[in-house]
């Protein structure tokens, strides 16, 4: 014998089974960021990307032992250590993005401000936590009514590894396509404008 349920009963029943799912759903928080002084890390502004290595990497905007942010892993259990501090004169500051894991193992990124064009830098942390500019962007200029710098000023994004095992980004002003030919890390530009892509080679 089939038992039947009016469309009320049914209704109760799915929200009954709405409601026991979303009462399983947890949040645990395995890591606090404090504004606790100069280097404590804070402004976590971008996604986690998981490494090899079974922890997540990512990028604070502040803190960091010159205080312009930091590069960071993150255990599951919430185990939290600086793997790179971004220094204003060398790999800029400010990392508004997150990490991108290279073909070559390595993590790749971009800072927003700084460096020796003070209009941000695009830099690669080894594993062994070792970081590197490998690009600085120019100063914008102006003349004839149109920028005159080739590659662009301050990206605001973190990097993505394309299919053709190139990383692709963005800059928000003056923005010009580019790419990092491997070992070289040369730059060559893909288009013009106001806001753009480049791309990296490997």
């Amino acid at each position: 014998m089939k038992t039947k349920f009016s469309p009320l009963a049914m209704a109760c029943i799915g929200f009954a089974l709405l409601t026991t799912s979303a009462a399983a759903q947890t949040i645990q928080p395995i890591y606090s960021f404090t504004n606790s002084g100069f280097s404590s890390l804070r402004n976590p502004r971008a996604d986690l990307i998981l490494g090899s290595d079974g922890n997540f990497y990512g990028t604070t905007q502040y803190g960091g032992s010159g205080g312009f942010g930091a590069a960071f892993k993150i255990t599951t259990n919430g185990v939290l250590t600086v793997i790179a501090n971004f220094a204003t004169s060398t790999t800029g500051g400010d990392p508004y993005g997150g990490l991108a894991m290279g073909p070559d193992g390595s993590f790749y990124g971009t800072t927003y401000f700084s460096g020796p064009g003070g209009v941000g830098a695009v830099f690669r942390v080894t594993t062994n936590a070792v970081p590197t500019r490998i690009y600085a962007f120019s100063r914008p200029g102006w003349t004839g009514g149109s920028f005159t710098n080739l590659d662009g000023a301050n990206p605001y994004a973190g990097l993505a590894l394309g299919p053709d095992g190139c990383f692709y980004g963005t800059t928000s002003q003056a923005g010009r396509v580019f790419r990092e030919l491997p070992g070289a890390f040369s730059l060559g530009c893909l288009s013009d404008g106001r806001e753009k892509a480049f791309r990296m080679d490997f």
